[in-house]
């Protein structure tokens, strides 16, 4: 084993087709885990807790809760991010190869399915947290344990493996920034990502993800330099060379956008959001981020036209049907708008908010039958402290005893 490995921090081959996350196990669906008493089984976050709590030594279990938060909240990265770790940590004795980027482990069936859950997480939010990429790191650490000759690395104390393994990827500085922005760390990140530039000042990927650190800092011109110069770097690499999705040119421009975004320079987004559709026109996250400014510039129609782009990319993605109707129901075009809400709970049943918004424009379309079902199945799916139940349960009530033969 290398110890100074270049620690793999990218996803999916560019060139794969877009599959929304979880379609890949959908033949494979989890049975849900069994919460503690008292816990809300239609609240996301019941379900993402639980997956944190027990993702170091049952990561099975927690990436079947991890699935079950994403079904519940399809536009949650979170609960992706933390598949792919629980997913990885259940493969743990192929870690070593994965981080490595054996192709041979990269490229089997096997992981590129679970790298399509970070796929997905980041398509979502190229700035999430990597919050638990400290487990991997920890794994990693025990089968070095088991490479120094230990006959029993699980009776080991975490804390002395970890300091060991410490000891020996010290001098690599990437492996270094890696494990201190899983920590939060966000100064060491940057100064070990710093000292790695120097050995490597043209790599793309640590640019991006020194970037990505001063982004979560809130150092925004640090992040957009270096997002600048991962992106100028990236336009150098030769077409032939494999690029993952993580540092795609695609990845990049939507992190500048979301930069300046964060700027408030809206056109600078807009262009950026643009540029990535060029590079990659399935890129459908852009279409979404696009119809994100049109709003906040008040541009309805853009905003529409935008999320329905992004729904012909990708029609399964229930978060974008939701949204697309929920700007036709506010438009006045509820009978459109019922279409989208119905092809979001096709898309994923689990997801409470299209049942509320369905029951709504079929109210509006003189249909209060039909709205009554929405509703009624809205209320079974909602979490305990929804801030809509009192008023959707109130509105089944009248509408149960208006339509009572």
């Amino acid at each position: 084993m290398r110890h100074s490995l270049r620690v793999r921090r990218s996803a999916v081959v560019a060139c794969l087709a877009v599959v929304l996350p979880l379609a890949a196990l959908a033949q494979k669906s989890p049975k849900r885990p069994v919460l503690p008493a008292g816990a809300d089984t239609n609240d996301v976050m019941a379900y993402y807790q639980y997956g944190s709590d027990v993702l170091r030594d049952k990561p099975d279990r927690a990436a079947a809760a991890f699935y079950w938060a994403h079904r519940l909240s399809p536009d949650f990265p979170d609960a992706l991010y933390g598949a792919w770790v629980a997913s990885l940590l259940s493969h743990r004795n192929q870690l070593p190869d994965y981080l490595n980027g054996n192709r041979g482990v990269v490229n089997s069936k096997t992981f590129r399915t679970i790298d399509s859950l970070l796929y997905g997480a980041l398509a979502l939010n190229p700035f999430l947290y990597h919050r638990f990429d400290g487990l991997l790191f920890d794994a990693y650490a025990t089968l070095f344990a088991v490479e120094l000759g230990s006959s029993n690395p699980a009776a080991l104390d975490p804390g002395t493996v970890r300091f060991a393994f410490q000891r020996a990827v010290m001098s690599d500085p990437s492996m270094r920034g890696w494990l201190a922005s899983a920590e939060g760390r966000w100064d060491a990140a940057i100064d070990a990502y710093t000292s790695a530039l120097k050995q490597e000042k043209h790599d793309a990927s640590l640019l991006a993800s020194r970037g990505r650190v001063a982004f979560l800092k809130g150092d925004l011109d640090a992040a957009l330099a270096d997002m600048t110069a991962a992106l100028a770097e990236r336009r150098t690499t030769d077409d032939k060379d494999v690029v993952y999705f993580y540092d795609s040119k695609a990845e990049f421009e939507h992190s500048i956008g979301m930069i300046q975004e964060r700027r408030h320079d809206r056109a600078a987004a807009r262009e950026a959001y643009a540029q990535a559709l060029q590079e990659d026109l399935s890129y459908h996250q852009a279409h979404v981020r696009l119809a994100a400014l049109a709003l906040a510039d008040r541009d309805t129609a853009t905003a529409i036209s935008e999320y329905d782009l992004a729904a012909q990319i990708q029609g399964g993605d229930p978060a974008v049907r939701y949204q697309l109707g929920t700007l036709l129901a506010a438009t006045g075009r509820c009978a459109e708008a019922v279409e989208q809400f119905k092809a979001a709970i096709a898309a994923e049943p689990w997801f409470a908010p299209p049942y509320r918004a369905l029951g709504r424009a079929l109210e509006q379309l003189q249909q209060p039958a039909e709205a009554l079902v929405q509703y009624q199945a809205f209320l079974a799916h909602a979490r305990h402290n929804d801030p809509d139940l009192p008023g959707i349960t109130e509105r089944a009530e009248a509408l149960r005893a208006s339509v009572r033969p």
